[in-house]
């Protein structure tokens, strides 16, 4: 991204996923959630806690609850603060 506050607008964007359930495993598949996590130590605290929401929104309960293949999103994230 050219602009931190590019960076900052795509993360709100993304934060839309979490009304799609069934997406969410193919965000993270896709390296969104490494995204994520490395732009929590942004120097930008906006972009760093926008990213944080959205690891939030991604772990509601309402949202795992929803189906299975909605909570195996847990598992995924799991995995990938364990590496």
């Amino acid at each position: 991204m050219d602009s931190e506050a590019e960076v900052h607008l795509a993360i709100k964007q993304l934060q839309s996923i979490s009304a799609y359930p069934l997406h969410v495993p193919d965000f993270i598949q896709s390296g969104g959630i490494d995204a994520l996590i490395e732009v929590l130590d942004h120097p930008n605290p906006d972009i760093s806690i926008e990213s944080v929401i959205l690891l939030t929104e991604l772990t509601d309960e309402d949202l795992l609850n929803q189906n299975q293949q909605a909570r195996s999103t847990i598992t995924i994230l799991v995995s990938i603060f364990i590496k």
